[in-house]
């Protein structure tokens, strides 16, 4: 637990203060996405109706040996996240007052919203555990897989040098981000977390791709001198998910 406090108990009361904005109209799930209360039942048959033919992407999810290796201590998996409509990506920045860099903000945060935009995803499944959040897309063709690729490596090599600043709740985050490196069909990047309050954090980035899914991973160190292997853990874990994607 004491690996957690620090700058992300910041991040956890700026995610917090993001939710307020969503109790007037929403009611928001563990793990950052908003379902409009008025549509619930329809929500979770819809939720039913995408689990069947993508059952698959549970088992592309890390293992907890997996995530264990890459963060250097124990961790414990809640059981396999839901498998959701591609239109329930994860909003980490919504209520947020103002964000600055907002087209880098992909590297920043796995499976956001503002990154995604209007690409043709079919099913996600994404997860937190301890200190690594990590998922899986499904998109409609292979074809919009790569092209979704291109256009994220892209924008990951255009916000190497740049710094997201993010003010939520009274709390303003500093994301630096460094060390972006493509190597075939996997982008990384170091984001490097600060504030005016606690110590910075160093958060490892991949995103990979194989067939119709996108996979990607982040895991947060508090240890700065963690900054350089957190790209390279990350990496590994998600060419462990890459290797579990359906092929047929």
């Amino acid at each position: 637990m004491s690996r957690m406090m620090g700058l992300s108990a910041l991040r956890q009361l700026a995610a917090a203060a993001a939710s307020v904005a969503l109790l007037v109209s929403c009611s928001t799930s563990g793990d950052g996405t908003s379902t409009p209360a008025t549509s619930r039942s329809s929500t979770e048959s819809t939720n039913t109706q995408v689990q069947e033919p993508y059952a698959w992407l549970t088992s592309v999810m890390p293992t907890e040996s997996e995530l264990s290796e890459a963060l250097g201590y124990s961790v414990t998996i809640d059981g396999p996240p839901k498998i959701r409509n591609g239109a329930k990506l994860r909003n980490t920045f919504i209520g947020s007052r103002e964000v600055a860099e907002r087209d880098c903000i992909g590297v920043v945060s796995p499976l956001e919203t503002d990154a995604y935009l209007s690409a043709p995803l079919v099913a996600i499944a994404f997860a937190s555990e301890s200190a690594a959040t990590y998922g899986a897309a499904v998109f409609d063709a292979p074809r919009s897989a790569e092209e979704t690729f291109k256009r994220f490596s892209d924008q990951w090599r255009a916000c190497d040098s740049r710094t997201v600043v993010k003010s939520s709740g009274g709390v303003v985050m500093h994301y630096a981000l460094s060390d972006v490196r493509l190597a075939d069909s996997i982008v990384s990047a170091v984001v490097t977390v600060s504030s005016d309050e606690g110590s910075p954090e160093v958060v490892g980035r991949a995103l990979g791709v194989s067939q119709d899914c996108m996979v990607e991973v982040e895991l947060v160190h508090d240890d700065p001198a963690d900054s350089g292997r957190a790209s390279e853990r990350a990496i590994d874990l998600v060419e462990s998910m890459l290797s579990r994607v359906k092929t047929s």
